[in-house]
């Protein structure tokens, strides 16, 4: 099947074209709000413009930044958005879904504030500002390969997923959970020292944070209720705070909808359709404001 590509030139296409598929929604031609300066956490973006996350796999052997990965970011920076949001990047070597992802380590935090001082220097060169700058950190999960050999780690079986029942042994267990949340935490302290205004908790996209979420039959401390499915990232969370301050902040990449019937999906109505229910997300974007001050948060849905 020949997917539709969806390219308008003008206003004008874009209005026949809804006409033609029935479709109502609001917009605008005034495109002004997009130049706006928005400030949140202390920080302030320059424009509504954001460079969304996502992997390169063009890490050096230490899991440091390499020249693919700069060139990439000076190009990114030469276009000017107000928020640069760095793609995924392991809190541990053992957390990544190929030898190309990157990971923050002690041995390699001064390559990532090499890239960090590169971009800072293009935007004030380019642009006149400086670009909110934001990693995202990660736990691969159920993509998690070592030397690029898959070797998943799951909250729990999910037959939409798996073609063929990983087993058990693969199942992450509460205490190895309890330690990749100790390793966030010293992640934190890693990436405020490479010198970035942020850092996302990745939990979308049934990565490990992303699949505890929907893990509504996985026994114990983890699974089933909404207070165990989001405890691990409220743990993750509060194992940051002690590198927050008012020149660093935390937040998080959060699937509001992952797409699959109940009960191997989030977000979803529990009758057995794809319905979405935003009820828990919003409760999760409540919960992180509230106890932990995020004033922004990035919304995904599905599964790439």
């Amino acid at each position: 099947m020949e997917l539709e590509k969806f390219h308008y030139k003008t206003w004008e296409d874009v209005r026949n074209r809804a006409r033609e598929l029935d479709i109502h929604f609001p917009y605008t031609e005034n495109l002004s709000v997009l130049q706006r300066a928005i400030s949140f956490n202390g920080k302030t973006a320059h424009n509504r413009f954001v460079v969304q996350p996502i992997e390169g796999c063009d890490t050096l052997a230490d899991g440091g930044p390499s020249d693919l990965t700069f060139r990439k970011y000076d190009r990114f920076a030469a276009g000017g958005s107000g928020t640069l949001w760095i793609e995924a990047v392991a809190a541990h070597p053992d957390y990544r879904s190929s030898d190309g992802q990157l990971y923050i380590s002690k041995e390699n935090v001064g390559r990532f504030a090499r890239l960090v001082e590169m971009i800072r220097q293009r935007y004030e060169k380019d642009h006149g500002f400086q670009p909110v700058l934001i990693l995202q950190v990660t736990h691969s999960g159920r993509y998690r390969k070592i030397h690029n050999v898959p070797v998943p780690v799951i909250a729990r079986n999910n037959p939409h997923l798996e073609p063929t029942p990983l087993s058990s042994a693969h199942i992450i267990t509460d205490d190895e959970l309890r330690r990749v949340e100790e390793q966030f935490g010293a992640a934190a302290s890693l990436v405020k020292q490479a010198g970035f205004d942020g850092m996302d908790i990745k939990c979308a996209h049934f990565y490990l944070g992303s699949e505890l979420l929907s893990a509504y039959d996985r026994p114990g401390p983890y699974g089933g209720s909404f207070e165990n499915r989001t405890r691990f990232l409220m743990n993750c969370m509060r194992a940051v705070q002690p590198a927050a301050d008012s020149g660093f902040f935390i937040t998080c990449r959060l699937n509001a909808y992952d797409g699959l019937p109940y009960p191997y999906g989030f977000g979803v109505a529990k009758d057995g359709g794809l319905e979405p229910d935003y009820t828990e997300a919003c409760e999760i974007v409540r919960e992180l404001h509230e106890e932990f001050g995020v004033d922004l948060i990035n919304i995904s849905l599905g599964n790439p």
